[in-house]
């Protein structure tokens, strides 16, 4: 019937020659799992049973780090409420809470390379031998590494979620020696002998994605390779039978750019613990095309005045451009002998791989512009930009100047007044600013082998009114279509609860959501509205209105991260909350949707809030006691 019993039961997996690959038995009982809360039966990196930590347990996704049980008496547990009830309320207003994510500070674990993947191997009359695999680590640090707790996963070219590839049980109490290497074999492959662990329940294919994690479940390395759909940047060449793909070997390094495409080359003679020879290189050159690649490697600035630079989509499939790129303190662009900085300006210069040598005659320019105008005109290619300027409404400006003094920029005319204004200056010292297309009006449609170079300008201070060429960076940064950011996940197990039955406070926990950008820190939005008749929790104004459509108003507070649970939790005073205050009164309870999303440093928020119901209790009328107190009469008589 596909339906399990609670007791006295049993299941059963086989593979498809019918031989048994694992059992598990209600005896009379299963050994984990809790109906009662619908919270399923997992496995842990050890292969033992264990209570999963989310409700309805986590179907194509990694499995949870498990339920723990504790008293609500130390404030501190969790544990879902199921309020259920209706009201009628007319009038619908919204609050967003934002907070600021602040987790316990991590162990750091050190960097292990995925260095070389064999997929399937080739017998002497040419067929392939599927379990002919391996997968090589490299240890590029000066100490050895404990692998325990550390584990793989993979991910085929149609999936979305990882799946287990190598358990941590398998590389329980490991060790792989400072710059040395770490074999994980297949058990019927030829390197039995060779290697440091073999498994016999894994296989990889081409098209796979591989991730290594540490025990903090952190991705340490990540490789893709043929057409799988997550990749570092560009994918590697998948593998013939026979072949491996390995890390380049460069001045006696492996490299490590963050660019599958860039790092792996073939080897044709696959060499498990050692550097192939260049003779068992693989030339990756097509002769069937005539299209040529660009390595889209992201380089570091020339000109220590940024610390990173980068030109890409906005996010995935966006027609949004933006430049982007990181500071360590503003001012950043100096004052020299020459020059000061109370204005400056940064020029994209922009170039192509088939450009005709021409082209960039007198790149880049001694002066930007001429006293009227600070930019690029027609006359030069480069980028146009959009940025918050002391101009009312957008302007577009083929360079991005810069001030030091705000008020003299508000104060003047163009092309003063075009500054990036100083109280919009991003305050984590992060640059995105939209490009509008390029002074030969190309638009948008940019190729990989486009880039562009970057000049710095500051204030003459002979020649006043001009801006004065500085520093020029040459190299080149292509437009990487790759290159994008992400939406956080969803959140998890987002729960609200009164502390009490007057319902003081109201306590919100939630599973912290994740981000592939490594550099984003998460908050949180949690909306609320008021229900109407009819509605539920797909249907309600916090699914009828956009997101933007509530009004927000900010919760004092940050809140604190349980490890032992995995969860986020925020008190709030009920009273902290004006509609909530404004509307409770004594004998109306109120029924209440709440929602909740992460948003990254990007402004970019999980796609589908998560909406729960929640039935807070009317105010409970002071009791005021009153005391009379009766007069005495008292006569008091003097006898003679």
């Amino acid at each position: 019937t596909g339906v399990l019993n609670n007791t006295d039961e049993g299941l059963r997996l086989f593979d498809n020659n019918c031989q048994l690959q694992d059992e598990v038995f209600a005896d009379p009982d299963w050994p984990a799992g809790d109906n009662s809360s619908k919270r399923t039966m997992e496995r842990k990196n050890n292969f033992s049973w264990q209570t999963s930590a989310s409700i309805n347990g986590t179907p194509r996704a990694e499995n949870s780090s498990g339920y723990i049980e504790s008293s609500n008496s130390g404030g501190s547990a969790i544990s879902s409420s199921g309020a259920s009830s209706s009201a009628t309320t007319t009038t619908t207003t919204t609050t967003t809470t934002t907070t600021t994510t602040t987790t316990l500070p991590p162990i750091i674990y050190s960097k292990i390379l995925i260095n070389e993947i064999k997929v399937a191997g080739k017998d002497e009359d040419g067929k392939a031998m599927a379990y002919d695999e391996f997968i090589e680590f490299f240890n590029p640090n000066e100490f050895e590494v404990d692998l325990t707790g550390w584990y793989l996963q993979k991910k085929t070219s149609e999936g979305e979620q990882f799946s287990s590839l190598v358990p941590a049980d398998l590389l329980e109490n490991k060790r792989i020696n400072a710059l040395d290497y770490f074999l994980i074999a297949h058990a019927s492959s030829t390197y039995i002998g060779e290697a440091d662990v073999l498994v016999s329940n894994y296989s990889i294919t081409n098209n796979n994605t591989i991730i290594l994690k540490n025990p903090n479940r952190e991705i340490v390395d990540k490789v893709g390779f043929g057409e799988a759909n997550d990749c570092e940047s560009n994918c590697a060449v998948n593998p013939e039978p026979g072949q491996s793909i390995q890390r380049k070997y460069l001045n006696g390094n492996f490299l490590d750019s963050d660019n599958n495409a860039n790092d792996f080359e073939i080897q044709n003679c696959p060499s498990p613990k050692s550097v192939s020879s260049n003779d068992c290189l693989i030339s990756t050159t097509t002769t069937t095309t005539t299209t040529t690649t660009t390595t889209t490697t992201t380089p570091s600035p020339a000109i220590p005045y940024i610390t990173e630079f980068s030109w890409h989509p906005f996010e995935k499939d966006s027609s949004k451009i933006v430049i982007d790129f990181r500071i360590n303190s503003y001012p950043f662009i100096p004052s020299t002998n020459h020059t000061n900085n109370i204005f400056t300006a940064m020029a994209f210069y922009l170039h192509s791989d088939f450009d005709d040598p021409s082209v960039n005659f007198g790149v880049p320019i001694d002066y930007l512009g001429d006293k009227y105008n600070w930019e690029l005109d027609g006359n030069i290619p480069g980028l146009i930009l959009s940025y918050p300027t002391y101009v009312s409404g957008t302007r577009k400006v083929g360079s991005i100047i810069f001030t030091a003094d705000g008020n003299m920029a508000a104060n003047s005319a163009a092309p003063r007044k075009l500054s990036y204004r100083i109280d919009k200056l991003p305050s984590d010292n992060h640059f995105l600013v939209n490009v509008t297309g390029t002074t030969q009006g190309q638009g948008l449609n940019f190729t990989p082998d486009q880039y562009v170079t970057i000049g710095y300008y500051g204030y003459d201070n002979s020649l006043r009114s001009y801006l004065k060429l500085i520093a020029y960076d040459n190299t080149k940064f292509y437009f990487n279509s790759s290159n994008y950011y992400h939406q956080p996940t969803n959140v998890l197990n987002f729960e609200v609860k009164c502390d009490n039955e007057a319902c003081n406070n109201l306590i919100f926990s939630w599973i912290p959501a994740s981000d592939q950008d490594p550099k984003d820190i998460l908050k949180y939005d949690i909306h609320y509205v008021f229900a109407k008749q009819g509605d539920d929790l797909n249907n309600n104004d916090l699914t009828r209105q956009s997101w933007g459509w509530s009004s927000s108003q900010n919760v004092l507070g940050e809140p604190t991260f349980y490890a032992q649970d995995n969860k986020l939790q925020l008190q709030v005073p009920i009273n902290d909350l004006y509609y909530l205050k404004a509307k409770r009164l004594p004998g109306v309870p109120l029924d209440v949707f709440f929602g909740i999303k992460a948003q990254d440093s990007e402004g970019l928020k999980s796609e589908i809030p998560k909406i729960v119901f929640i039935n807070i209790p009317p105010i409970v009328p002071e009791t005021t006691t009153t005391t009379t107190t009766q007069p005495t009469d008292t006569t008091t008589t003097t006898e003679p």
